[in-house]
């Protein structure tokens, strides 16, 4: 009988164990990552209805350390985020699809101190028609964007930029 309450003991502290283990990391918060900077920008400030709103995404390492980066473009999902913001301070709903998503190794790059990168995003719709954001009535717009490197608890913001549409 002993060794049956030893083993349902230490079941139950293993288990109290994995708890607080899960509770630590759901407590920690995001960090500002070092070392990259997000950089966005568009060719013009104004645009037409029907005409595509393209975003340049342009990672830097600005660090003194290889930083490795996702070179794929998911948005509202890892890696890109974009946060478009009405005149009325409200977020344009994400109309595409949230992707669950296996990364391979060749998903990746390494980014040498002073290297970048640059992604081109077109905000109104995906490579294959899609949706992406509901930017279909006029008016100014500001944009953010923010890289989640994938299995960290870091995050990084662009600068922002406005937009016009007619």
């Amino acid at each position: 009988m002993k060794k049956g309450y030893f083993i349902i003991g230490g079941i139950a502290v293993a288990f109290v164990v994995m708890l607080i283990f899960l509770a630590t990391l759901a407590e920690q918060e995001y960090t500002q990552s070092q070392g990259l900077e997000v950089k966005i920008s568009t060719a013009k400030d104004t645009y037409s209805s029907g005409e595509p709103i393209v975003v340049d995404v342009q990672l830097n390492n600005i660090g003194n350390q290889k930083i490795q980066v996702l070179d794929l473009i998911i948005l509202e999902n890892y890696p890109y985020t974009f946060d478009i913001i009405d005149a009325n301070g409200d977020r344009i709903d994400f109309l595409g699809f949230e992707i669950m998503f296996d990364y391979e190794d060749n998903h990746f790059v390494i980014l040498n101190p002073g290297q970048s990168l640059i992604h081109q995003v077109n905000l109104k719709v995906d490579e294959y028609g899609v949706p992406r954001y509901n930017l279909n009535i006029p008016g100014t717009y500001s944009v953010t964007a923010t890289y989640w490197p994938p299995f960290e608890r870091t995050f990084v913001d662009s600068n922002i930029i406005m937009i016009t549409f007619h």
